[in-house]
């Protein structure tokens, strides 16, 4: 039988994951100038938005990250 790891571990390593998809990200833009990239703080349902600055679009992300067991 599997255990989970317990909420706290879980929540560190989600929050990991997702800074390194936001580092990932906000170096590829810094490449594309037309892109920024923020880390969502207010709204509810993903985790990173992207956001096309000439053409004003907007793309949110959710950061998944996989179970983890031990």
């Amino acid at each position: 039988m599997e255990k989970k790891l317990p909420q706290n571990i879980q929540d560190l390593v989600c929050d990991v994951g997702e800074s390194q998809i936001l580092l990932r990200l906000a170096l590829l833009s810094h490449q594309c100038r037309d892109w920024e990239v923020f880390k969502n703080i207010g709204e509810s349902g993903f985790d990173i938005l992207l956001v096309n600055k000439t053409k004003s679009k907007r793309t949110a992300i959710e950061g998944c990250t996989p179970h983890i067991t031990y």
